[in-house]
């Protein structure tokens, strides 16, 4: 829906003008209860709780579902095969950021892949070995435009695992053989790093895919994402000792509890309830804990254009 009622963001403030997380924001308050009215309709599957990601996409690609999450990459064609084998005329349609009641409209940015490698003192000992170790970092951050992901293309072929080993090309494309990526036999799904263009522009989403429905959806999908605002979530760069602490135990709590909503097991209106609970629970310490740190007076200026 956007960032307004995304539960990750602490984009809505409180009474006392304090940056909270977007899960006991009212935005998400609103999603809460237009689940509760749509399960109490049949809208919402009865065992959405233990429904596994197998049996989701199952849902959806069986033609039960009809508004399920979508990627401009990692789409699974064999799923797409299957919905179209029992609905022909099947239509993807991707749904732009909805505009919130106060005028903004985007999605939450993720808070990046930043990070480093560290190696052992030992391996300076010997300086074959740990030219050997930078060597292979550095293939495997190596960013293959379209026109080079081909079997006849040495680096590509031994990132992949070599064709006829662990992969087949079909229709130009690589297919990972069965069992191929859970035995290892490709260097591309254990290596530390993956590669990145150097600019986003770089990417061809819908290149990497044989059916015109996918390739119609990535390429929707990118030209949103490429135009969109974005919103760099505040607390991104804040670390709080009770997050770290309780966070996960927190949260769990609210979605057991906002669960109970949906279900209709607890009212919606015990929201502000609820919230108390959360708060002495911990949450209140992380809201202090983080605003404390948030270097920005006003939600609007988290947004990038």
């Amino acid at each position: 829906m956007g960032t307004y009622w995304d539960p990750t963001a602490w984009y809505h403030k409180d009474e006392q003008g304090r940056f909270i997380p977007g899960s006991i924001a009212p935005g998400y308050k609103e999603v809460v209860q237009t689940l509760a009215d749509l399960y109490k309709q049949g809208a919402v599957t009865p065992d959405f709780v233990t429904l596994d990601w197998a049996n989701t996409n199952k849902e959806f690609y069986s033609g039960k579902a009809g508004i399920f999450i979508a990627a401009i990459n990692g789409m699974s064609e064999d799923y797409v095969k299957g919905l179209l084998a029992i609905q022909p005329e099947a239509k993807f349609v991707s749904l732009e950021a909805f505009k919130a009641p106060d005028g903004s409209q985007g999605w939450t940015a993720a808070r990046g892949f930043g990070g480093f490698n560290v190696i052992s003192a030992q391996a300076a000992k010997d300086p074959v070995k740990l030219a050997r170790i930078l060597e292979i970092l550095e293939f495997s951050r190596k960013f293959y435009p379209v026109e080079d992901r081909k079997d006849t293309n040495p680096d590509y072929d031994f990132y992949l695992g070599n064709v006829g080993v662990s992969y087949d090309m079909v229709d130009g494309k690589p297919k990972f053989k069965e069992n191929a990526v859970n035995l290892g036999l490709a260097p591309s799904t254990f290596l530390p790093d993956g590669g990145w263009p150097a600019k986003e522009s770089d990417m061809n989403y819908p290149a990497g895919y044989s059916l015109p429905l996918i390739q119609e959806l990535t390429g929707s999908l990118a030209n949103h994402l490429n135009s969109t605002n974005w919103y760099a979530s505040p607390n991104y760069p804040v670390i709080s000792q009770t997050n770290l602490d309780k966070g996960a135990q927190l949260d769990q709590y609210l979605i057991d509890e906002q669960t109970k909503m949906i279900a209709g097991q607890r009212p919606v209106s015990d929201w502000d309830k609820m919230v108390d609970e959360w708060k002495k629970m911990g949450g209140e310490q992380i809201i202090q804990e983080v605003n404390a740190g948030i270097a920005i007076k006003d939600a609007s200026e988290a947004w990038i254009k």
